[in-house]
């Protein structure tokens, strides 16, 4: 009886001792549509624990931050920000992250220069084209030489290779 007092007597030494501990559960994504999309694309952000407002949580595309137009506990919904790149979305609620859902940013391409398809023919295409990467570019299967313009962050030229293959 009195080892079972003294066990009784340390539960409750420990009980008030010790805050209560609360685990705070992060914001969860379950799912983002579309998949894929321009820069300007709205994305439809579905999950858990976002809470009723934005306040100051956070959206980024892969590091690249978004203003969503719309905020519930359960549903984000975002454009793809000017200068986001592929990669993950992640959603912050109180310095928690979520886990990241990968997202495909393709180029806008708003203009294309291109008279014929010879070897060591110069393309310029004209768009929301990342310079810092180097897009892989078909044409007909060919992949073309990157070249981003310098001091153009929304151009890059393009080369088609010296022996393009020969149709069959």
């Amino acid at each position: 009886m009195k080892r079972l007092a003294s066990r009784y007597f340390a539960f409750l030494i420990c009980l008030f001792t010790f805050p209560a501990v609360s685990f705070a559960v992060g914001p969860s994504i379950t799912s983002i549509s579309p998949v894929s999309g321009v820069i300007g694309t709205p994305v439809t952000i579905n999950g858990s624990s976002f809470g009723n407002s934005q306040g100051n949580s956070t959206v980024k595309f892969n590091g690249t931050t978004a203003a969503p137009s719309s905020w519930s506990a359960t549903k984000i919904v975002v454009s793809v920000p000017s200068g986001a790149t592929s990669g993950n979305i992640v959603v912050t609620v109180s310095n928690k992250a979520s886990n990241g859902v990968n997202f495909t940013v393709f180029p806008n391409i708003s203009s294309l220069s291109l008279n014929a398809a010879a070897a060591g023919i110069s393309i310029t295409i004209s768009g929301s084209i990342s310079a810092h990467r180097r897009e892989a570019v078909r044409l007909r299967s060919t992949a073309l030489q990157v070249f981003p313009q310098a001091g153009a962050p929304r151009k890059s030229s393009y080369r088609y290779p010296a022996a393009p293959p020969t149709e069959t």
